[in-house]
């Protein structure tokens, strides 16, 4: 009898072993998974963005008029008609 007590210990051990592993695998596995995911975000997040299909869209939502101020400004107008140089513009996106 004594021996069937200490079979069953011992199995219960086993599985508990069994078990306490398993758990610790998926836990594992969740952290990798977490950790993918949030590289993919980072990844899409870094992406450039679409702007050749963001400009079309822009250009044909704008209103007639918008932005006339700045193409006649005489700064943009001495930039566009000299192909050669470099118009910088400072500012915040968007």
């Amino acid at each position: 009898m004594e021996r069937i007590i200490r079979h069953k210990t011992l199995a219960d051990v086993e599985a508990n072993a069994a078990a306490i592993m398993e758990a610790k695998l998926g836990r594992e596995e969740t952290v990798v998974q977490q950790a993918a995911f949030k590289l993919r975000e980072i990844v899409k997040w870094l992406a450039p963005a679409d702007t050749d299909g963001s400009l079309e869209i822009l250009i044909r939502s704008k209103l007639p008029g918008t932005c006339d101020w700045f193409e006649r400004a005489d700064l943009i107008q001495s930039w566009v008609s000299d192909k050669t140089r470099v118009l910088w513009i400072r500012g915040i996106p968007g």
